[in-house]
């Protein structure tokens, strides 16, 4: 599998960014993970994470 596959905005919503990481597992099936494609999956876990700390902040 490529890597960044599933183009995430630079600031995507916590919804957006759980439904990116759901397609690119979806997408992967069940086979072994690679290298690469964890890396990419740590990237959307990444940019997921992003958006629920922003989502957090901004209801402070």
């Amino acid at each position: 599998m490529s890597q960044s596959t599933d183009p995430t905005p630079a600031r995507p919503d916590p919804e957006a960014a759980n439904e990116a990481i759901r397609r690119y597992v979806r997408k992967h099936g069940g086979r072994p993970w690679g290298a690469r494609e964890r890396a990419e999956l740590d990237r959307l876990r990444s940019s997921w994470i992003k958006a629920v700390r922003r989502d957090v902040r901004a209801a402070a």
